[in-house]
């Protein structure tokens, strides 16, 4: 199976946005009678699940703060934070029985590397990675009519305080959704676990070696091919309708006191957007004045917009009040 492969050539890109659109487009244009192996490294960044919620995977306000976007793909699974540090690969083949939820098919060959290196890892029920029981490999698949896409990550030498920061969010906001939740996981880089030194280039090398029996045959994109490429690029993965209005509805609830008043907010959310607000006391009574509700309805749920008709709302009403607690 391994030596059939046709290596993708992404250009050295780390544009987490180009990146996801390669996947999709050489699972639904490049020649279907070849399979294909990609390996990328993306710049700092969080990719949801495609029936995931936006605001319960990311911390907003972190990854604002840090430049780092957050954007979903088109396979199921759960959220996943990717740096330089994490090698990303993903498997374009054919539709068939034996690549449908069969993920042990595609995860053999890095199994294999690890072992070569003397690091004991193993698949577990979730079509996770784990070495020790820590996590370094989530795996999620998409099928079109006739192809299939298997893709996942490899935690090499990532920034871990900047991946838990990434994806943790309030326990204090409770959401109720038909969305996917992310299984929660305690995680660790390969590089921990090598007895000699290897830098990620040679980790890369030494997986190439496990999947091609032979020196692999490489797909450059065409120039024409590579403006498509782009387009979707922009068209999907860098759309807000894309990356938060897909979100399935939802709705918010959380406790806070304010200057020893009790509070309680329930919030809807449909399409990304604030489709019911409510701050009441402990007696049901609304706390803020009906304008400020008002302020929020059919807001985008992002950091930037929240931010900023907050920021609005704290000069015109309460300068002390919180707001950051009610969303982030």
């Amino acid at each position: 199976m391994c030596h059939s492969f046709v290596l993708i050539d992404n250009r050295g890109n780390r544009d987490p946005s180009v990146n996801l659109a390669i996947e999709e487009y050489v699972l639904r244009n490049i020649a279907t009678n070849r399979e294909y192996l990609f390996l990328y490294e993306n710049r700092p960044s969080v990719v949801i699940g495609r029936h995931q919620l936006t605001a319960r995977e990311a911390n907003l306000s972190y990854c604002h703060q840090q430049d780092i976007p957050i954007l979903r793909r088109i396979s199921g699974g759960g959220s996943v934070f990717h740096d330089p540090g994490n090698v990303n690969f993903s498997f374009i083949t054919k539709r068939t029985a034996l690549n449908v939820n069969r993920y042990r098919r595609f995860l053999q060959p890095i199994i294999r590397t690890l072992r070569d290196l003397d690091v004991r890892a193993e698949i577990d029920a979730r079509n996770n990675i784990l070495i020790d029981g820590c996590k370094i490999s989530g795996n999620a698949q998409f099928a079109s009519r006739k192809r299939l896409l298997s893709h996942g990550t490899l935690l090499f030498d990532t920034d871990l305080d900047k991946l838990r920061q990434s994806l943790h969010t309030s326990p204090e906001r409770k959401f109720t959704s038909h969305a996917s939740p992310s299984a929660s996981a305690e995680v660790t880089n390969i590089g921990s676990h090598l007895k000699h030194s290897l830098s990620r280039t040679e980790f890369k090398t030494r997986l190439l070696h496990n999947f091609f029996v032979e020196e692999p045959v490489v797909y450059s994109f065409y120039e024409k091919e590579w403006q498509e490429i782009l387009h979707l690029s922009s068209r999907r993965y860098r759309s807000w309708d894309w990356n938060y209005g897909r979100s399935p509805k939802a709705g918010i609830s959380m406790d806070l006191d304010f200057h020893s008043i009790p509070l309680h907010l329930f919030m809807e959310l449909d399409s990304g957007k604030i489709s019911a607000f409510r701050l009441t006391d402990d007696r049901g009574k609304s706390y803020f004045p009906g304008e400020m509700e008002r302020a929020f309805l059919h807001l985008p749920y992002d950091y930037s917009t929240l931010s900023q008709v907050s920021d609005r709302l704290r000069k015109r009403f309460l300068p002390d009040f919180p707001f950051e607690k009610l969303f982030f």
